[in-house]
C-alpha cells in the first residue's frame, strides 16, 4: 500500500511540476512582453479553433496591433536618430576630408619651401640651386687656379728676366770696367807716348 501512495505521490508531484512548467512558458509568452514574434506566436496557440479556422479574441488583435504600432514607431525613431547621426558623421568627415585637404596643400607648400632656394627673387629646387651654386664655385676655384698659374708663370718669367737683367748689369758692369780700364792704359800710353815726343 505505502507503494502505491508513493506512487500516487510521485505522479502528482510530477503533474504539478508538469503545470507550474507550463505556467512559466506561458507567462514568459504573452501579448504584455516578448518579441513581436512571441506575440504572435503566443496569438496562435491561445486562440480557439473553429472548423479549420483559428478564431482570435478582438482585444487580443487590438493589443497586437498597438504592440506591432509601437514597435514599428520604436523603430522608426531609433531610425531617424541613426540617420541623423549618419548625417552628422558625414558632415564631419567632410569637414575632416576638407581639413586633411588644406593640410596636404599646406605641407606641399612646406615641401616646396623646403625643398626650394630663391636666388635674385626666382625659386629654384634644391638640386638645381647647389648644381648652380657648385657650378660657380667650381668656375671661380677654376678661374683661380688659372690666376695662380699666369702668375706663377709670370713670376717665374719676371724672376728669370731679373736674373739676366742682373746678369747683364754684372756683365756690363765689368765690360765698362774693363773699358775704362782699357781706356786709361791706353791714355796711360797715349800721355806717355806725348811726354816722350815732347822731351825729344
Amino acid at each position: 500500500m505505502k507503494k502505491k501512495i508513493l506512487f500516487v505521490v510521485f505522479i502528482l508531484l510530477l503533474s504539478i511540476n508538469a503545470q507550474t512548467a507550463a505556467q512559466t512558458t506561458e507567462t514568459k509568452q504573452s501579448l504584455d512582453n516578448g518579441s513581436i514574434e512571441n506575440q504572435f506566436d503566443y496569438l496562435i496557440k491561445k486562440s480557439g479553433r473553429y472548423q479549420e479556422y483559428k478564431v482570435i479574441k478582438k482585444t487580443w488583435i487590438f493589443k497586437l496591433k498597438d504592440n506591432v504600432l509601437d514597435s514599428i514607431k520604436t523603430f522608426n525613431s531609433k531610425i531617424s536618430s541613426q540617420q541623423e547621426e549618419i548625417a552628422t558623421q558625414l558632415n564631419t568627415i567632410n569637414e575632416l576630408n576638407t581639413k586633411v585637404s588644406e593640410v596636404s596643400k599646406q605641407l606641399e607648400n612646406v615641401n616646396l619651401e623646403k625643398n626650394s632656394m630663391q636666388l635674385f627673387g626666382v625659386n629654384m629646387d634644391k638640386p638645381i640651386y647647389n648644381s648652380l651654386l657648385w657650378s660657380i664655385i667650381g668656375g671661380l676655384v677654376l678661374i683661380a687656379g688659372i690666376f695662380i698659374f699666369k702668375f706663377n708663370s709670370s713670376n717665374q718669367i719676371t724672376i728669370n728676366a731679373n736674373q739676366k737683367l742682373a746678369d747683364l748689369e754684372e756683365e756690363y758692369t765689368q765690360h765698362r770696367a774693363s773699358s775704362i780700364e782699357r781706356e786709361q792704359k791706353v791714355r796711360r800710353q797715349l800721355q806717355d807716348e806725348l811726354n816722350k815726343n815732347k822731351k825729344d
